[in-house]
């Protein structure tokens, strides 16, 4: 189906020389304490009633914010609502990790996410499960007012992180679709049924869903870059898998982030 109103399709970008403060967004602690064990920082915390955490520092050519948002679409989405309230942000890069759901992906490869797609956001019927475009009105809307619900990153960034990254040897790097929910997927069947749901599929998470539709409104580029942490099939659980090698995981983020400093000096 082609939809006639296309708000995530992003070409704000023309270089990413254009990005003076850029935002990057984890969700766990491991993940930030990874990221930022050999930097620097200065901590600013924003908000009154819910407090926001940031730890920023300079670099020659632009400013960096790394922000804690939590587990899932609702703590994320929070996070990056009230940190736009207080901070300019050029652009928003989303690291930290995720579970396979290819069975090529070992742990300790990078996904660049070129499009993401909430896979819980469905209306559930007789005729079949149909995919909506998460905070958008779908069976009430107009034929001409529907919404594609895959949300796309933005190319420049995609672009950016790819070629950064492709230096470093700590994993492999993919490219493609990353499935976004509030659901921990932790079994190999939910990985497979997944999978024949969208078939270029590589990796799921719980924040990317939330962070790119709040992006496309307040229309700043987005991108997500993550680490597998957990394998489509697994030796024992993916939640084994999970807990033994998320600490690594992080460790393999971390180096992406450091590949994607180097840009700006």
């Amino acid at each position: 189906m082609k939809y006639p109103y296309l708000p995530y399709q992003s070409t704000f970008l023309r270089s990413i020389d254009q990005v003076k403060n850029l935002l990057i967004i984890v969700a766990m602690e491991s993940e930030e304490k990874a990221l930022l064990s050999k930097i620097s920082v200065e901590e600013i915390s924003y908000g009154k009633s819910i407090k926001i955490n940031t730890k920023q520092f300079d670099l020659p050519r632009c400013r960096i914010v790394v922000a804690r948002s939590g587990v899932g679409l609702v703590k994320a989405g929070i996070l990056l609502s009230l940190i736009t309230e207080h901070l300019a942000v050029d652009a928003i890069v989303s690291l930290g990790v995720g579970g396979a759901l290819d069975e090529s992906l070992s742990v300790g490869d990078t996904v660049v996410a070129k499009q993401i797609i909430q896979h819980d956001s469905i209306s559930s019927s007789g005729g079949g499960d149909l995919l909506m475009a998460p905070g958008e009105l779908t069976l009430s809307a107009h034929p001409d007012e529907q919404v594609d619900p895959v949300m796309r990153s933005d190319s420049v960034l995609v672009e950016w992180i790819k070629s950064a990254i492709e230096v470093q040897k700590n994993g492999k790097v993919f490219e493609g679709t990353l499935l976004s929910g509030s659901e921990f997927v932790a079994s190999p069947l939910k990985k497979q049924a997944l999978r024949k749901l969208f078939h270029d599929a590589l990796l799921v998470d719980m924040e990317a869903a939330a962070l790119a539709q709040i992006a496309r409104i307040l229309k700043i580029p987005f991108v997500v870059a993550k680490t597998v942490a957990d394998r489509a099939k697994p030796q024992t659980s993916i939640s084994d898998d999970y807990k033994k090698f998320l600490e690594s995981a992080a460790l393999h983020s971390s180096a992406v982030f450091q590949s994607l400093l180097k840009t700006f000096g």
